[in-house]
């Protein structure tokens, strides 16, 4: 557990968030905070760090599921507003992000 105070200039609070776990880093992504949102943060357990990683690339949403399967991360439904959405996409938190993915 890091006693440092190198990062503790931040706050992530939100809620109705998904979480996945991919090797030996936490994701959590999507979900409320005032507006709906798609950023995104990574968690490393080894350095007990949180570093801003590439935004999700779909339309934002709240309430989704987060879950893994053979280290990928994947995020199903949710709803933006009064829209629910019935997809389920692969989530690429390390690659660059395209506004038109």
């Amino acid at each position: 557990v890091s006693s440092e105070t190198f990062d503790d200039s931040y706050t992530i609070v939100r809620s109705n968030a998904a979480a996945f776990i991919i090797g030996d880093k936490a994701y959590i992504t999507t979900g409320e905070n005032g507006s709906i949102l798609k950023t995104t943060w990574e968690y490393d357990f080894a350095f007990d760090v949180w570093t801003l990683k590439t935004p999700w690339e779909g339309l934002e949403r709240t309430g989704a599921v987060g879950f893994t399967v053979k280290n990928r991360g994947f995020l199903v439904t949710g709803r933006n507003s009064t829209y629910r959405f019935d997809d389920m996409r692969e989530f690429l938190p390390n690659d660059t992000y395209d506004s038109i993915d």
